[in-house]
């Protein structure tokens, strides 16, 4: 369709100018593309660095893998795909089949809510009744990147997602794969971590397929930049309460919002 985009960005010492080459998977995900593309400039600009794509030869690789993972996801099946954090195992969270499924991959109660990861947050808004100023302050200076936030669910979430409670988990992750492939859904992509349920957070693609073999229809490849879970933070109470400590440190939340957070 015109747009050339790179999926996955690394930061080194190219000069800005340099040419970018990724193809976009239809016009959702050629909108994201933009957007990453010109946020990674600007923040490029900002820190007197450059991004730096991977070779052409590595290019062709990651738009396969975003092309199978896409046609997978939108079969009803899982993918499992590097994050900022950890290895996610993902479904189309609109897909109620494709989330019975990540429960059943798991062993995971159906009681037990999945977090999501979204492209933006346009789409983060659209997964929430109601996305309060402090939710926004949150947002505009934690995403994307490792800060879960729960808030009230809106009708667009299935109530499968949410074990049938009236709140869900979301961010926007700090890794383009995942947003990528929300963006080309152009919906919520299951988060959730991909190993067994009890079992430690995995950070490869090799351990995946150890711990789930089968059980995921396509594991991509690729590397988790952060290796420490997110930090998952409830909205929906006053004052806001720290449901898991993660990668952002209470006292950083508590510096942007001016007020407590209870642990």
């Amino acid at each position: 369709r015109g747009h050339r985009f790179v999926a996955v960005l690394l930061f080194g010492y190219l000069e800005i100018g340099r040419h970018f080459h990724v193809a976009a998977d239809g016009d959702a995900m050629a909108g994201f593309v933009d957007r990453t593309f010109h946020e990674k400039l600007l923040s490029a600009d900002r820190e007197n660095v450059a991004p730096v794509l991977y070779s052409v030869k590595e290019n062709t690789v990651v738009e396969e893998q975003l092309r199978e993972a896409l046609a997978t996801l939108r079969g009803g099946g899982l993918v499992a795909y590097p994050t900022d954090t950890v290895y996610g195992l993902g479904a189309n969270a609109l897909d109620t089949r494709a989330v019975q499924r990540i429960f059943e991959a798991k062993g995971r109660p159906t009681t037990q809510p999945l977090p999501l990861l979204v492209a933006d947050l346009s789409m983060l808004k659209q997964t929430a009744v109601l996305v309060s100023p402090t939710a926004e302050t949150l947002a505009q200076r934690f995403l994307p990147g490792p800060l879960t936030l729960v808030l009230h669910k809106s009708s667009w979430v299935p109530a499968a997602v949410t074990g049938g409670g009236p709140t869900v988990a979301v961010r926007i992750p700090g890794h383009e794969i995942p947003r990528a492939l929300s963006a080309g859904l152009d919906a919520p992509l299951v988060g959730t971590s991909a190993n067994p349920s009890g079992a430690p957070s995995v950070t490869s693609a090799e351990e995946v397929r150890r711990q789930l073999g089968g059980l995921v229809d396509y594991v991509m490849d690729g590397e988790c930049s952060g290796g420490r879970e997110s930090t998952v933070l409830d909205l929906t109470r006053d004052p806001p309460v720290i449901l898991r400590q993660g990668a952002i440190a209470r006292r950083e939340i508590e510096r942007v919002l001016g007020l407590a957070v209870a642990p």
